[in-house]
């Protein structure tokens, strides 16, 4: 990371009121924040990665697979960042609570790739591919409680998009005003909400659609 890198989880590493701006981190491979921490009450803005825009959890290079959740956002605020290399604008694999993501543009997919967030707003993100919101990519696991997803643009799946293998569950959440340029069906929903049999459902203007 060109801002903060750790590789690993032993130690404490916690950032509070800190602010990131304008870092690059994408020509060493990395985010400007990679590894392991919990951030309380940061700003991240104007910043560049690969694979996460602003930051991105831990690389196992040995198991050859992402560690999800190494690094989480508490109270954070993320503007204008842009991942201009590959995927996630603003997060890979991270964990938000409490968070406001706005703003922030990809080069090509997913403005929280592989995420979760809770209690979170997620607001006039685009990016030039798919899911304006969220990437589901087929290992991860994603879950979003309480948040509000809104005013985001993307050439497929407004909301979500999700490949097969993936995990997205979408509890108590708002759309609203999401776009997708490719197409009108459920990725650009108003509303989600859970069937009798537990099946998750969306609303865009009165029809209901399956989730997938």
């Amino acid at each position: 990371g060109s801002a903060v890198s750790s590789s690993s989880s032993s130690g404490t590493h916690v950032f509070y009121d800190c602010r990131f701006f304008d870092n690059d981190g994408s020509s060493a491979g990395y985010p400007p924040v990679y590894g392991y921490g919990k951030f309380y009450n940061c700003v991240f803005s104007g910043n560049t990665g690969y694979k996460g825009g602003a930051v991105a959890s831990f690389y196992d290079s040995k198991a050859k697979k992402m560690v999800p959740n190494t690094i989480k956002c508490y109270s954070c605020v993320f503007t204008n960042n842009c991942d201009t290399i590959c995927l996630g604008a603003v997060g890979y694999y991270v964990e938000f609570v409490n968070c406001r993501i706005e703003n922030n543009g990809g080069n090509d997919s997913g403005t929280l790739y592989g995420c979760s967030a809770y209690n979170t707003l997620i607001a006039g993100n685009k990016t030039k591919k798919n899911g304006a919101a969220i990437y589901a990519v087929g290992d991860s696991e994603n879950e979003y409680v309480n948040c509000t997803i809104v005013g985001n643009e993307a050439k497929n799946g407004a909301v979500a998009y999700a490949e097969p293998g993936s995990t997205l569950t979408l509890v108590n959440t708002i759309l609203a005003k999401n776009s997708a340029t490719a197409d009108d069906s459920y990725t650009s929903a108003t509303t989600c909400f859970f069937d009798s049999d537990g099946d998750p459902k969306l609303v865009k203007d009165g029809k209901e659609f399956a989730f997938w």
